[in-house]
C-alpha cells in the first residue's frame, strides 16, 4: 500500500513540512523520541469521516541516517499504529470528519524501544546524524466516495499531557504529485 509520510521531525531539530502548526513545532520540539517510552506516545489523525482507518493503516516511523553514511549505523523502525477505542480524542470531530487516536500493541511498542536504544547506543559512541519520526497513512477504506478532497490532519501526546496538533488539515489529493495522488486513490477501496 502506498505510504503518505504526514510531516516529519528531526531528532532535536524540525524539518520543513507547511503543514506544520505553530503549536506543533512547540510541542515536537518537546518531544524526545529517544526517551519518550511508546506506551507514553499517542497519535491522532483526523480524515474525512468517508475514510476508515483500522489497525495498521496508520503508522509511526523512527529513522536514523548516520552523517558517514556507514550503512550499519542506519537504524529504520516501521511501526504499525493500533486504533485505540477508549481513548479520548484531541477534540470533537466536526460533522464530514473522523479522528483516529492511536498507539501501539505489545510488538510495535517492542520494535520502536529497540529502535530508540539503538540510536541512543550510536549517539552514545559519538555517532553523528539525521534522525526523524513521521506519522504515515498507509492504508484504509473507503464507506462512501471521496467528496473530492482528503484533508488529514494529526496531533500528538506524550504521557499525560493534551494532545497537540502536529500537522493543520491538508488534502493530499492537491499536496502529492499525480502519480501518488493516483496511487493513494487506487488503494482506498469501498470498506
Amino acid at each position: 500500500m502506498y505510504k503518505t509520510t504526514l510531516c516529519a521531525i528531526a531528532l532535536g531539530i524540525l524539518t520543513g513540512c507547511g503543514s506544520l502548526s505553530p503549536a506543533g513545532m512547540i510541542a515536537a520540539s518537546r518531544l524526545d523520541p529517544l526517551e519518550t517510552p511508546p506506551a507514553d506516545i499517542s497519535v491522532a489523525v483526523s480524515v474525512p469521516k468517508v475514510v476508515r482507518l483500522r489497525d495498521g493503516d496508520a503508522e509511526l516511523t523512527l529513522s536514523f541516517t548516520p552523517a558517514s553514511g556507514r550503512a550499519g549505523d542506519t537504524v529504520l523502525a516501521q511501526v504499525p499504529l493500533t486504533v485505540t477505542a477508549t481513548a479520548d480524542g484531541p477534540r470533537a470531530p466536526a460533522a464530514d470528519e473522523a479522528i483516529y487516536v492511536f498507539g501501539f500493541n505489545a510488538d510495535a511498542a517492542n520494535a520502536l524501544s529497540v529502535a530508540q536504544d539503538r540510536i541512543k547506543g550510536l549517539r552514545a559512541r559519538g555517532v553523528e546524524g539525521k534522525g526523524s519520526l513521521s506519522i504515515g497513512v498507509t492504508g484504509g477504506c473507503l464507506t462512501a466516495p471521496l467528496p473530492g478532497a482528503l484533508p488529514v490532519a494529526t496531533w500528538l501526546r506524550t504521557g499525560d499531557d493534551a494532545f497537540v496538533p502536529l500537522t493543520r488539515p491538508t488534502d493530499m489529493l492537491q499536496a502529492l504529485q499525480p502519480e501518488d495522488r493516483d496511487l493513494l486513490i487506487q488503494g482506498l477501496q469501498p470498506c
